[in-house]
């Protein structure tokens, strides 16, 4: 492990998720992936929920956007 890494812990995504959503869509985004994996009918609503889906693929792309910028992989 490279000791820069482990001292100084990198903020890439968390500063992309910060410029690309606010609190309010941050927690729903959260509660959105937290609960869709419940099974049967209990996070059907949020597997189902069309806006929560796209908001959802956009996340995603913000992440993996954010990740591939890093410089500390």
């Amino acid at each position: 492990m490279n000791v820069y890494e482990s001292v100084y812990k990198c903020s890439c995504v968390i500063d992309a998720i910060d410029a690309a959503f606010t609190e309010t869509e941050f927690d729903d985004i959260s509660t959105g992936y937290m609960y869709r994996n419940l099974p049967a009918d209990r996070g059907a609503q949020f597997r189902d929920d069309k806006k929560l889906n796209e908001v959802s693929d956009k996340f995603d792309e913000v992440i993996a956007a954010a990740y591939k910028d890093c410089r500390l992989q």
